[in-house]
């Protein structure tokens, strides 16, 4: 198995999620909270949403004291 990192915005995010090839997650939650009805989801816009849901669980979470941030990484979990 080959495995490729992405990073990018919500669209990048979408595309990859609608052709289910996401296995492994890393997310940093910021100490920011965006807001605004145009403002993008994981997913994409709000109301658009993925055709099925996609199940993952969480391998780790290290805070960034520093920065405030948290860094989640999560595992693809195939039923």
């Amino acid at each position: 198995m080959k495995s490729v990192a992405c990073e990018g915005g919500t669209s990048d995010c979408r595309k990859l999620l609608d052709a289910d090839v996401v296995d492994e997650l890393h997310l940093t939650v910021m100490p920011v909270i965006l807001g605004g009805a145009a403002t993008p989801s994981l997913s994409g816009l709000p109301a658009e949403f993925l055709p099925e849901e996609r199940r993952f669980k969480l391998l780790s979470f290290t805070p960034v004291k520093k920065t405030g941030e948290c860094v989640l990484r999560y595992q693809r979990i195939h039923e």
